[in-house]
């Protein structure tokens, strides 16, 4: 289902079922690659030595209520152009630029950022311009290194926007250490995307067959950065109780990425850090 744009140094195919007891079914379909990048070393952000997997959880339930849902835009940047290995901090930061080109389209110069939508839009696909903008974003966050920190994404960051004559801002979405849903959803509807520092991540999509629902998981160990737009909670009514989810709209990214995307916040992750970010 995505792809993580490197050469996969060898590759292990396993294959393992298992069910639960009745109300939530999980069925692992494993897939895992040992994907040689580079030792992440110093906090850096980036694809790494890795394993990835796909899994697929069936939630069957007699009742689902969405308890939770916003989003910043009908269809929002998912931009996956990859100057090089390691450069998954400037595609995330493309795709933070890309959103606020809809208000000031000198920040992607000769790109059109899109379309509106009754009080909503439809952001363009990628191009030219937003796979050198993706080039530019890495040699100032990367330098042409491979992988880069949190305080490099953030410079390379400021430092493109400023050239463009904007200024920007982050505010922590954490908590005592901890990433804070409520501080994220809060700055969400205040028109700011969030940008997620991760050590493991996943990607989920979600469908709906007859009283179950399909999560469908690509799973990596590797660190990376990737950029939420929206959120949705369910509550899941299962014969063993109530079953709570919260996704996050996400722009991975990854090859084969869309705006159906999910990062599901309490799956197989550590969110090292999570910023709203605004560029004014």
């Amino acid at each position: 289902m995505f792809h993580l744009g490197a050469i996969a140094l060898s590759a292990v195919m396993a294959l393992s079922i298992s069910v639960m007891p009745v109300g939530l079914q999980r069925e692992t379909q494993t897939e895992k690659n040992e994907i040689i990048y580079y030792d992440n070393t110093g906090g850096l952000y980036g694809e790494t030595k890795s394993t990835t997997y796909n899994t697929v959880e069936r939630v069957h339930y007699t009742s689902k209520t969405l308890t939770a849902t916003y989003s910043l835009a009908y269809s929002y940047p998912t931009l996956t152009f990859s100057p090089a290995v390691g450069s998954c901090g400037a595609t995330a930061g493309g795709n933070v630029v890309a959103f606020y080109d809809r208000y000031d389209e000198n920040l992607i110069p000769n790109h059109v950022s899109g379309t509106p939508l009754f009080n909503t839009f439809i952001y363009s696909i990628g191009d030219q311009y937003t796979s050198a903008l993706i080039t530019q974003l890495y040699e100032y966050m990367a330098g042409g290194g491979v992988g880069m920190t949190e305080e490099q994404f953030k410079s390379g960051l400021k430092r493109y926007c400023n050239e463009k004559g904007r200024s920007v801002s982050f505010t922590s979405c954490m908590s005592n250490g901890s990433f804070d849903y409520s501080k994220m959803q809060t700055n969400m509807k205040a028109n700011q995307p969030i940008i997620f520092f991760l050590s493991g991540y996943n990607v989920m999509r979600l469908s709906t067959a007859d009283g179950y629902d399909i999560l469908a998981y690509n799973v990596s160990t590797a660190t990376h950065i990737m950029i939420g737009f929206g959120y949705k909670s369910y509550a899941f009514e299962t014969s063993n109780g109530t079953e709570n989810y919260d996704f996050v709209s996400i722009s991975s990214g990854l090859t084969g990425s869309n705006d159906s995307d999910f990062f599901d916040i309490h799956y197989q992750t550590h969110i090292d850090d999570a910023l709203a970010v605004n560029i004014y």
